[in-house]
């Protein structure tokens, strides 16, 4: 059974549900290697990145294919609310991709403040 959040977040009804599902969703991803995290955070969906880490335990430093973490994807959706949450909950501001930039390139390129 599910229940659905004012937010619009289907969550699990019963709190004897798993707070993390090894090889569940840290497997979804697109060809790109972008996961649910890394969507949410360039949209700025704090709390369903809330979700994705604290409930269902994602890495809030995973790479995607070409070495961007969710804090990079939400630096450059200019999203200063979720890239400051990702970095209180962990996210590195210093890991670069494979051109050699990080999130912390693209907030000072685009002005940003965390």
């Amino acid at each position: 059974m599910f229940s659905i959040d004012p937010r619009g977040i289907s969550l699990p009804a019963s709190s004897s549900y798993p707070r993390k599902r090894e090889g569940l969703i840290e497997d979804v991803k697109d060809a790109g290697g972008r996961t649910a995290l890394d969507f949410a955070a360039a949209e700025g969906k704090t709390h369903v990145c809330k979700y994705l880490v604290q409930h269902l335990g994602l890495d809030v430093n995973m790479k995607d294919k070409k070495g961007e973490t969710h804090l990079s994807y939400a630096t450059l959706g200019q999203q200063n609310q979720t890239g400051a949450w990702l970095m209180a909950n962990g996210a590195n501001p210093n890991l670069t991709n494979e051109k050699g930039f990080c999130a912390l390139h693209y907030a000072v390129e685009k002005g940003l403040r965390f």
